[in-house]
C-alpha cells in the first residue's frame, strides 16, 4: 500500500448504480438545462422518482465519509426537487 485511501468496493458499486440511474442516461444534464415550466418526457422523471423512493436505505449509504456527506446533500436536494415538480 502507498498509504493513500483505498476505495471501498461497496462505494464503487453504489456509485456505478448512481451513475447508471442519472449520468449514463443523460438525466443529470437534462435537469441542469431544462426549463421546468415546460413539459418533459417521463423517462427523465423516472430516475429521480426511483432515487427518492428507494435510495434512503442503509444499502444505499456510502462508507467513505466524504462521499456520504456529498450523497446526503444530493439526496436532500433530490427530494426537494421532486416535491417541487
Amino acid at each position: 500500500m502507498d498509504g493513500g485511501n483505498v476505495t471501498n468496493q461497496h462505494d464503487i458499486e453504489l456509485y456505478e448504480k448512481y451513475s447508471a440511474l442519472f449520468i449514463d442516461n443523460g438525466a443529470v444534464e437534462f435537469y441542469r438545462q431544462h426549463d421546468f415550466l415546460g413539459s418533459f418526457e417521463e423517462r427523465y422523471w423516472r430516475p429521480l422518482s426511483q432515487y427518492v423512493d428507494n435510495w434512503n436505505t442503509v444499502e444505499h449509504e456510502f462508507v467513505d465519509s466524504r462521499l456520504k456527506e456529498s450523497h446526503k446533500k444530493w439526496s436532500e436536494g433530490a427530494e426537494s426537487f421532486s416535491l417541487a415538480l
